[in-house]
């Protein structure tokens, strides 16, 4: 996860979950799985819960496409692995404060 989301997401899970609005909520649900087990249960409610129609425009996310350029770009082999396991070898290629950003 790139630092900038690695932030982002620290700040919404320090909210209350009244507190959480919908772009937060569809932050979280895109990224379950860097949530604690504690994280999980505190945020069930919402992470169950289906979302509305359309999709918010979240600013830190990066196509898994584009993501995955990246990694070939590197020579990272990222065929048949999941999203979170690529993210990590690009981060351990470039050091998380270069990790890819959004466009």
């Amino acid at each position: 996860m790139n630092p900038e989301a690695r932030k982002k997401l620290d700040e919404i899970v320090e909210k209350s979950l009244p507190a959480l609005n919908e772009h937060d909520i569809r932050f979280l649900k895109a990224r379950r799985s860097y949530l604690t087990p504690e994280q999980l249960e505190k945020f069930k409610e919402v992470l169950d819960k289906p979302l509305r129609e359309g999709k918010a425009k979240d600013p830190l996310y990066i196509s898994t496409k584009d993501l995955k350029k990246k990694a070939q770009a590197l020579g990272i082999n990222h065929r048949g692995k999941p999203r979170e396991e690529i993210e990590r070898a690009i981060d351990t290629v470039l050091g998380p404060e270069n990790a890819p950003k959004p466009e």
